[in-house]
């Protein structure tokens, strides 16, 4: 889940509790996506399964997530630019409940 704040967007996994921040909504949804990449190179070099020592992302997160999710459905473009069009959707969501 991407969502700004404090001027930069935040990146969220709404699994594991890892964030990743950007100048832009790309920005943050990629160093997210390194830093998930990262991990599961991490754990597989020590022996372990991947993302094996992370928590749960807070409750709040997936709550929110599952709020918008149905939004995935509605018929548009799969993407804008490099952002899923799903994810804007969200964005958009997000800035409105403000």
């Amino acid at each position: 889940m991407v969502f700004p704040e404090d001027g930069a967007w935040v990146a969220q996994c709404v699994d594991l509790d890892v964030a990743a921040y950007g100048r832009t909504a790309d920005a943050a949804a990629e160093n997210l996506r390194d830093s998930l990449s990262a991990a599961a190179a991490l754990d597989k070099k020590e022996g372990r399964a991947p993302f094996d020592g992370l928590d749960p992302a807070p409750e709040m997160f997936r709550a929110r997530f599952e709020q918008l999710q149905w939004r995935r459905e509605f018929d548009a473009p799969t993407t804008v630019g490099t952002t899923p069009a799903w994810m804007l959707v969200a964005l958009e969501a997000e800035r409105l409940s403000r």
